[in-house]
């Protein structure tokens, strides 16, 4: 192996404990928006969402995010919801937990559990910096409702 690539190799390493230190903790969410290919923005979780992502050291994750706008259901216990509330109640809300780690300059995280069943057993890799107090993560683009949309989510480091 030559000196570049060792010295490459060596950097990499660095960067990727210094963020992997960095991301511990738990973060608030303070917006998630969509910007589709034709330009308009999105807001699937309303302009205000609520969230929740935590990383442990050990290499486990879970992650809450809620349109605050969700309306409550008629009854006070979950199991006499109807389909229909559980379904409006499902679409303002992401939720999954499962395994971390930092690739290059991505955050993957390998899904066990989901309210989306497609995801269990699946990897969402993130573009991810933090400026401050802040992680920004943004997706790959993917394509929702025939248009192709890139979503970006800022969290707060809870301290």
């Amino acid at each position: 192996m030559n000196l570049q690539k060792k010295v490459l190799r060596s950097q990499a390493r660095y960067t990727t404990s210094l963020n992997r230190h960095s991301i511990i903790g738990s973060w608030r969410l303070l917006s998630c928006k969509h910007l589709r290919a034709d330009g308009i923005v999105e807001y699937p979780f309303g302009l205000n969402p609520e969230g929740r992502l935590v990383y442990l050291r050990d290499g486990k994750m879970i992650v809450l995010i809620t349109d605050p706008a969700r309306h409550q259901f008629r009854s006070g216990q979950f199991f006499e919801a109807t389909d229909h509330e559980l379904a409006n109640a499902a679409r303002g809300c992401v939720a999954y937990s499962g395994q971390w780690k930092i690739r290059e300059n991505e955050v993957v995280h390998d899904i066990g559990q989901s309210l989306f069943p497609n995801w269990k057993k699946k990897s969402l890799a993130r573009v991810f910096r933090i400026d401050n107090m802040r992680l920004i993560l943004t997706t790959a683009p993917s394509v929702i409702r025939g248009m192709e949309h890139t979503a970006t989510l800022v969290w707060e480091k809870e301290v």
